[in-house]
């Protein structure tokens, strides 16, 4: 799985790059921030069906609906983006103005830093950097745990399969805890040093 969290993560950090070359830099903080926001909303609005997965039987009672994780993963990807067009995109600035939290992301706070990295702070504009691919990781990893739902595993053993560390308590029906599981995890690859971690560097001053 580090293979797939690499991919990920350096699909991201491509992103950041690719919106800071086509946004000029007052309009940049608030697009990441979006980004981010939509890949969360959808989260949220699929967490049901995302559940659904680890109960999914063939015919024959067969709990594996798909043969590889690269299968499952795919079906995965499709159905999250159906979810972003039809159901996320249309709502997504007043969801920006008007919610105070999305799973565990505070958007007060964060509205507050798309202001100040707008009138040139760069600091905050690394802080929002590297919320917008720490939580994108951790969003990574819970749609390949549930992708792990569709190959058979119970939530505790996806869980095993997506992630390097080990919590306890985390209550595999609740979107903010599950998120947050896989938060700690996306930290640790992006910060320690340990199992091929702390890969996390901030980009170039965007206000020069």
């Amino acid at each position: 799985m580090n293979d797939f969290i690499k991919a990920c993560y350096d699909a991201r950090i491509n992103l950041l790059r690719t919106w800071r070359a086509r946004y000029a830099p007052s309009e940049y903080p608030r697009k990441t921030i979006l980004n981010l926001l939509y890949e969360t909303l959808t989260t949220e609005k699929m967490w049901s069906e995302l559940l659904q997965y680890f109960n999914t039987m063939d015919y024959s009672g067969n709990r594996q609906a798909y043969q590889s994780f690269s299968e499952a993963h795919e079906f995965v990807f499709l159905r999250r983006r159906q979810v972003q067009v039809n159901d996320v995109r249309p709502i997504l600035d007043h969801q920006y103005n008007s919610r105070s939290q999305v799973g565990n992301l505070k958007i007060d706070g964060i509205r507050q830093r798309v202001t100040g990295a707008e009138k040139g702070d760069n600091k905050q504009v690394e802080e929002l950097e590297f919320t917008y691919v720490y939580y994108s990781l951790a969003h990574e990893m819970i749609y390949a745990w549930a992708a792990c739902g569709l190959l058979g595993l119970s939530c505790e053993e996806a869980y095993q399969e997506a992630a390097d560390l080990m919590f306890e308590g985390i209550d595999y029906s609740s979107f903010v805890s599950v998120e947050a599981a896989f938060g700690k995890n996306a930290g640790f690859y992006l910060n320690s040093p340990l199992l091929g971690g702390g890969r996390y560097k901030p980009q170039p001053a965007l206000w020069k």
